[in-house]
């Protein structure tokens, strides 16, 4: 699956609040290949790009900005970087923030999108993390390249 594809359908259906919150998006992804589901990554972006909106929103952040980037790491593993210069998350909080019904959401937080963002990124072969200080908050989207030799893989093990 090629990642910006993912990630532009996100954007679509995102655009009008972002664009009505004055949300600076850019994307850097340089047409990078996953070995993913489709719809469950899309699931997760989703979650991250609607909570990086609602927290940039919350804190009525001065220039908020979303970008979303790719990088290879190694032969076998393609990382997104999903970062916004909303507050950072405190630090006492980010060893719980993958826990199922945490929230720092006020009242509109159900505690869910993020426990069920990382089972959905695991069951895919990935890691979901994130690191976070004052300025910047960025989740890292660690997850499985598409190659030939994977692609075969895959449909052995499928089998």
């Amino acid at each position: 699956v090629i990642l910006d594809e993912i990630t532009n359908n996100c954007l679509s259906l995102l655009q009008m609040r972002l664009t009505r919150a004055h949300i600076e998006v850019e994307c850097d992804l340089q047409a990078h290949a996953v070995l993913v589901n489709p719809i469950e990554i899309q699931q997760v972006l989703m979650n991250l790009l609607i909570n990086a909106h609602d927290a940039l929103v919350e804190a009525a952040t001065e220039q908020p900005y979303i970008h979303i980037r790719a990088r290879q790491k190694g032969e076998a593993t393609i990382n997104i970087f999903v970062a916004n210069n909303g507050p950072a998350i405190a630090n006492e909080h980010l060893d719980k923030i993958f826990q199922r019904k945490f929230t720092t959401k006020d009242t509109s937080g159900s505690g869910i999108g993020l426990f069920i963002s990382q089972r959905l990124v695991r069951k895919n072969g990935g890691q979901l993390t994130v690191r976070s200080n004052p300025t910047e908050t960025v989740f890292i989207l660690e997850l499985p390249r598409y190659s030939k030799e994977s692609s075969h893989h895959s449909q052995i093990s499928m089998k």
